[in-house]
């Protein structure tokens, strides 16, 4: 099942434009200051789904056995 982290105030656009079938949308807010806000909202999916969380324990009670989240690549830092 895959799963994407969206802004939570676009979400239910969002869904409506999902091209995939079957597929869960976590709304997680952003932050304005953040300088990269995407990377922001997947660093906390990812967390949540390895480390243990709310979004984790909902996967867990609608009894989804495996999910595909997106890997992200390293950040480049500026020397």
């Amino acid at each position: 099942m895959p799963i994407r982290a969206v802004d939570e105030e676009s979400l239910l656009i969002d869904a409506s434009r999902s091209a995939t079938s079957a597929e869960i949308l976590i709304g997680i807010p952003i932050d304005p200051r953040m300088a990269d806000p995407v990377r922001c909202r997947e660093r906390v999916l990812s967390s949540q789904l390895c480390q243990g969380g709310p979004i984790r324990q909902m996967l867990g009670v609608t009894g989804v056995h495996s999910v595909l989240v997106p890997v992200l690549a390293p950040a480049n830092h500026a020397a």
